[in-house]
């Protein structure tokens, strides 16, 4: 295992020497895992070699690019297949979030591809995948982060980063080495709504939606009642703006769970994606594949970065754990732009 605290071309040139095989990148939020990982996959490029990028999570997909590891396992597992793997390397970001399930079809893959190299990139101290057990056992990410499984697939090679290296190092002591509650509401006191809010329930996520999304009332709108057919639904109010959430997966129309969209126009209905495509959309549709992004769990915001002021909510809920906290906390990208809720 090898500590990085040096300038980043002398993290990069150190793990270049071992681009011949596995890899696990390991670290806290913002130490740069994914910048790193970014640059060895265009090293891979240069030298001709293929690779394929997953994640456990729709979210995790998106930023990298690729597909769920979900899907990639079903490709290769269905109709009782030798799991054969086509590229020379299989990357899995967001590795603290794979359930040990998931962890053993990756090791069956290996056993069925001696010359597949890995890139795994992670953090086992933000929110571990829920239900996440082996034959009735609980697997926690302690056990995950020290067992044999990532080690074996990552060639014996670890890679831990320590430095900041994306937000405000104020910020980044406070996740990294978190304070009681009570301190860190008298450091980050609360300033009303905020752009984002974090929750841990679906019943405080839509409560914070409806207080925000009210405000929409008074601009140029279009208004859409609650679907009895989703649960989750609610009233909403779009306008030009209005940030929002897939909940479901429409390859058709190029919508994947999880991915953040924003309203740019309302007369057709038009969403642009993070990528900057435009859709138009039918709005008596929308309920089925949208929720308003105003508010959201604390799960779905982890692994992205969130422009502007974050609030965390529920900090005093008996579910409220460290690993909500540091996952609320690096969201943000200064102190100043985070507030904890009374």
């Amino acid at each position: 295992e090898v500590g990085v605290e040096p300038a980043e071309e002398d993290v990069f040139e150190a793990v270049l020497g071992w681009l011949d095989g596995s890899l696990l990148i390991t670290g806290h939020a913002g130490t740069g895992k994914s910048h790193l990982t970014r640059r060895i996959l265009a090293e891979l490029d240069s030298r001709g070699l293929t690779h394929v990028e997953t994640a456990p999570t729709h979210a995790g997909a998106i930023q990298v690019g690729g597909i769920t590891l979900h899907r990639f396992s079903h490709s290769k597992f269905s109709g009782k297949k030798i799991p054969r793997v086509e590229q020379d390397y299989l990357v899995v970001s967001e590795v603290g979030f794979c359930s040990v399930v998931l962890v053993s079809l990756l090791a069956e893959i290996r056993l069925a591809n001696p010359s597949l190299c890995f890139i795994l990139e992670g953090d086992f101290r933000q929110l571990p995948c829920p239900q996440n057990l082996w034959h009735g056992t609980e697997i926690t990410q302690d056990m995950m982060d020290e067992g044999a499984l990532f080690w074996e697939l990552a060639g014996g090679r670890r890679v831990h980063l320590t430095q900041c290296r994306r937000s405000d190092p104020r910020l980044f002591e406070l996740y990294t080495m978190p304070r009681p509650i009570e301190e860190l509401k008298a450091l980050l006191p609360f300033k009303g709504m905020a752009p984002w809010s974090l929750c841990v329930s679906h019943r405080c996520r839509k409560r914070l939606n409806e207080r925000k999304n009210r405000q929409c009332r008074e601009l140029d709108h279009i208004s859409l009642e609650a679907d009895k057919r989703f649960p989750q639904s609610q009233k909403v109010y779009l306008a030009e703006g209005v940030p929002l959430v897939a909940c479901k997966t429409w390859e058709g129309e190029g919508i994947t769970n999880a991915s953040f969209w924003t309203v740019v126009g309302l007369n057709p209905l038009r969403l642009e994606s993070e990528a900057g495509k435009v859709t138009e959309f039918d709005p008596a549709r929308f309920q089925e594949y949208f929720r308003l992004a105003h508010a959201m769990t604390y799960q779905v915001a982890q692994g992205r970065t969130l422009p502007g002021t974050v609030c965390l909510w529920e900090v005093g809920s008996c579910y409220f754990s460290a690993k909500q906290l540091r996952v609320g906390l690096s969201r943000a990208t200064a102190v100043e732009l985070v507030s904890i809720a009374p």
